[in-house]
């Protein structure tokens, strides 16, 4: 009998649910990286050349991605001790709070009163990319896991770039008020508590084969 190929596998049942939630549970964190809180970066410079501090948009970015480059390294750990699901859902909701008090309660002209915050956003939000390379091999029977995960997560990095590249009008449409594109569009994190709730839970080195 002939074997179908893996990635065709992939795409149609009793495999095809498990990659569509890979490929949701891959394009949250993204449109939440690229598409919300990358609009820190020019609020800050926005808010530099007002007061005359030029490298506030400089310092804003480095702290992101210093938190950022840390929280990246925790995901796989925090999945191990914590459980998979749960670790999502936390780092989805504590994402949405410090991405709403960051850009609703706080100002780039705060010195670390802000950038402790983005530090922290950055931290808490990239976990995410840890957990991902745990998670997602997990969905798949041993055949299938390479292609499942792959397809997952760049479905998610192709979604997330066309969504991403059509907000480039967000910034006439709120006439340049980055603190409220950014409060509006860091939303998406509502959608990670909701589809981790609904994918299936995975033991550790599933096989299903």
């Amino acid at each position: 009998m002939l074997i179908s190929s893996p990635l065709v596998q992939v795409f149609r049942p009793p495999l095809l649910r498990f990659t569509l939630s890979g490929v949701a549970l891959g394009t949250i964190p993204l449109l939440g990286a690229w598409g919300a809180q990358k609009w820190i970066i020019p609020w800050a410079g926005q808010v530099g050349a007002r007061i005359g501090v030029e490298s506030l948009k400089a310092d804003t970015q480095t702290t992101w991605a210093i938190g950022a480059a840390i929280g990246s390294l925790c995901g796989g750990w925090l999945a191990t001790i914590i459980g998979r699901r749960t670790t999502y859902f936390l780092v989805s909701l504590g994402s949405l709070i410090l991405a709403e008090w960051t850009f609703h309660f706080l100002d780039p002209s705060q010195g670390w009163a802000f950038l402790g915050p983005v530090f922290l956003l950055g931290l808490v939000a990239t976990v995410y990319f840890g957990w991902l390379p745990l998670y997602l091999p997990e969905m798949f029977p041993t055949q299938v896991r390479a292609t499942g995960s792959g397809v997952s997560f760049n479905a998610g990095r192709i979604i997330s770039g066309i969504l991403v590249l059509s907000t480039v009008g967000l910034a006439t449409a709120f006439d340049g008020n980055y603190s409220r594109i950014g409060g509006v569009t860091s939303l998406v994190y509502i959608a990670g508590m909701i589809v981790i709730l609904l994918v299936p839970a995975t033991r550790s080195a599933i096989d299903e084969a």
